[in-house]
């Protein structure tokens, strides 16, 4: 037995997970070989004690699976080391990395800083004025949009879709339309 087992390759093996993803699902299956004849070419896996590898096992067969729960918000990449080692006396081993990216799963709705907002404007203000600012934030990182879903009545409100400035578009008129109760998703 003078061959350690062969990776094939110098950088780390790559692979993604969804964050939902069960315990026992499928990530990757790596393999080395090794020259040698007989059971000296006999290959098996292991992964080496890493902590942040903890969420996933190996076969010895190589095949890399999910071990318990993913949170993409608690840590989005997973480094493993893996050992490949041969059935000869004596053994001989050698070692390649696993990079392994979480994938986030949209879970979380945005939340509003401000469940709701009152705010009093004169009726002579003019297209264009400020009126109020909405504010949400998504605890997936998500890029949060907004628009306004009910109660612009003539349209006379618009919100920036990124910012959640909201300002008046047309002139408004008190003896028409006395208040309005946007809602803004």
């Amino acid at each position: 037995n003078d061959n350690a087992p062969n990776f094939g390759q110098t950088n780390c093996f790559t692979a993604s997970v969804q964050e939902d993803a069960s315990v026992n699902d499928n990530v990757i299956k790596v393999t080395a070989t090794d020259i040698d004849l007989a059971q000296n070419k006999e290959v098996t896996y292991s992964l080496v004690n890493s902590p942040s590898c903890i969420p996933f096992s190996i076969s010895l067969d190589g095949q890399v699976t999910v071990s318990s729960g993913l949170d993409w918000e608690q840590s989005k990449t997973h480094t493993c080391i893996i050992a490949a080692q041969d059935k000869g006396t004596p053994p001989l081993k050698s070692y390649t990395c696993l990079q392994i990216t979480v994938i986030n799963v949209n879970e979380f709705a945005p939340q509003f800083e401000k469940l709701s907002q009152n705010v009093q404007v004169q009726e002579s203000i003019l297209p264009g004025t400020y009126v109020a600012n909405v504010h949400a934030h998504d605890n997936d990182e998500n890029t949060v949009t907004y628009t306004i879903v009910d109660g612009n009545q003539d349209n006379k409100f618009s919100v920036d879709r990124t910012t959640g400035q909201i300002q008046t578009v047309g002139r408004l008129d008190f003896e028409n339309v006395k208040s309005y109760s946007l809602k803004v998703r």
